[in-house]
């Protein structure tokens, strides 16, 4: 990043000129390490890139309520990582995944993918898999955390 920031400033560019972007995922699924996300986001701000987090293996099993990665690290989407993706393949046993982010990201993807929405969408069945695993997510961690909070 550094030698890029120098080239930069040898052709007199500014950090805003382009958009650049640094691209991780969360959870490793190889090693299971962690991507030390506190210091990637420090970096992507000095640089001025954005951060693209890739949350397919924490989605669902990170987290205090199973929101992946930003929230293992107390950190927050759309502010911390322009865009998140994950997979519903793992914790959510389905098919598919999806990509968060903000208004720009989400209308140039609509915009741009638009002859892709309905031509291999999700089977209707395997739809109400992801919403019943969100909520059996949720029951499991609610019920973690009240179970936590009596014994405290």
């Amino acid at each position: 990043l550094e030698k890029v920031r120098a080239n930069d400033i040898a052709l007199k560019r500014k950090p805003t000129d382009q958009r650049r972007f640094l691209v991780v995922e969360g959870l490793y699924r190889n090693w299971g390490t962690l991507a030390p996300l506190k210091e990637i986001v420090a970096l992507k701000e000095e640089f001025h890139y954005r951060l693209i987090l890739d949350d397919s293996q924490a989605m669902g099993t990170l987290g205090e309520n199973g929101r992946g990665t930003l929230e293992h690290f107390g950190l927050s989407p759309m502010v911390h990582a322009e865009i998140v993706t994950f997979s519903l393949e793992n914790a959510f046993g389905s098919i598919g995944g999806m990509t968060v982010g903000n208004e720009e990201v989400v209308d140039h993807q609509r915009l741009s993918g638009a002859g892709y929405c309905f031509s291999a969408s999700s089977p209707p069945f395997l739809c109400k898999v992801g919403v019943a695993s969100v909520r059996r997510i949720q029951g499991k961690l609610n019920h973690a955390n009240h179970t936590n909070n009596a014994a405290a």
